[in-house]
């Protein structure tokens, strides 16, 4: 009885580790996910509004999970007034984001790579640039969900299998 206790223990508690890894590959997707209605909003602030930037980020930051503190970051580095131009505040802010740890060297380049074209434009440049970046993350977003669907189901079973074997070993 101790014995087939023990053995579902390890099948639950590998079962878990493979679903642990598992969800870092959608949180990929949910970051991406978020990073595109952020954009959106970024979009149409810029054309319809004309609100501060750091006040934009400052309300993306409020209505963000997963990159409100990326967002925050960069509001208040606005609001200090140091010299250094939005891009390297933008770049600095993709450095000390956590979340960002979570998609790929990709996804991260390209997110670092808009914040050095968004600053120093205008209106209208400001807002192509925005459309074309929204269109990368979309292929992104796209990407993250096939590697969802199948890392998914890879780090399932092999949590399981992993269980399994280790389970037959003890008995």
């Amino acid at each position: 009885m101790i014995k087939f206790v023990g053995v579902i223990f390890i099948l639950s508690g590998s079962f878990m580790c493979g679903h642990y890894f598992a969800d870092r590959y959608l949180m990929r997707v949910y970051i991406l996910e978020e990073f595109m209605q952020a954009l959106q909003y970024i979009y149409s602030e810029i054309e319809y509004s004309v609100a501060d930037m750091s006040e934009v980020f400052d309300m993306i930051a409020e209505r963000t999970k997963y990159l409100s503190e990326f967002f925050k970051c960069i509001s208040d580095s606005l609001k200090v007034k140091d010299g250094s131009v939005f891009s390297e505040k933008w770049k600095k802010s993709c450095a000390d984001e956590n979340n960002l740890s979570f998609c790929t060297d990709e996804d991260r380049r390209v997110i670092c790579e808009l914040g050095g074209n968004l600053g120093n434009m205008d209106k209208y440049s400001q807002l192509h640039i925005i459309g074309i970046y929204q269109e990368k993350i979309l292929q992104r977003v796209q990407d993250a969900r096939r590697e969802y669907s199948t890392q998914s189901r890879v780090c399932h079973v092999l949590g399981c299998t992993i269980g399994a074997f280790i389970s037959v070993l003890l008995i």
